[in-house]
């Protein structure tokens, strides 16, 4: 006897989107009292998860979801192409990331659940061929960025157009400003003390 139809969707590697989780604000700052005052008094409400497009081609996102900690299906995003170097940014809560960030960044959707702030899974997946693009846990201890946990920076990957092992501690540092760069590039001038003597290297 036969079985049903078994379907099957195959790729080359090499033609698998290279996109980057770029920037994590897990932990913002508290909520100013004018952003209460607004009834944002939630700190939770202007996370955000910055992802990047590191390759020399436009992705169509329509395939992928965010997993983990949140959840999201990038077919309900507002725009399903990302250019060769640009970025988008997925957020908790969007009205209260305009009241702090304001308007016109590149937000394609809001993400449901929220970001763990003692360490969450992140997971960017292609649902279609059921393969992880990205599939990393961050944590709030160190040698984890503690500026990170609270005090109103982000996490921000080094040298993304490296695609680094987004589980390893060491390719990721606080972002330059408090509160973060979404959407834009966050790069630093290289360090030239000694990162021994701080706190988280």
């Amino acid at each position: 006897s036969w079985s049903g139809k078994i379907e099957r969707n195959y790729y080359r590697a090499e033609d698998l989107p290279q996109l980057v989780i770029s920037e994590i604000c897990y932990h913002p700052a508290d909520p100013t009292s004018a952003e209460t005052a607004m009834g944002y008094d939630d700190a939770d409400d202007f996370e955000f998860i910055e992802i990047q497009n590191i390759g020399s081609n436009t992705v169509d996102l329509t395939s992928l979801v965010l997993a983990g900690g949140i959840s999201f299906d990038f077919t309900m995003a507002t725009s399903t192409d990302l250019a060769a170097g640009s970025r988008i940014l997925v957020v908790k809560n969007l009205p209260a990331f305009e009241a702090r960030y304001g308007s016109g960044l590149p937000v394609i959707s809001s993400y449901g659940g929220a970001l763990n702030n003692a360490g969450d899974q992140i997971i960017l997946a292609d649902a279609l061929l059921d393969i992880d693009i990205q599939n990393f846990t961050y944590d709030d201890e160190p040698p984890w960025p503690t500026c990170a946990d609270g005090q109103g920076y982000s996490l921000v990957l080094r040298q993304p157009y490296t695609n680094p092992n987004h589980s390893a501690v060491a390719n990721w540092r606080c972002s330059g400003l408090p509160s973060g760069n979404p959407g834009t590039q966050d790069a630093v001038s290289a360090f030239l003390g000694n990162s021994s003597v701080d706190d988280d290297g």
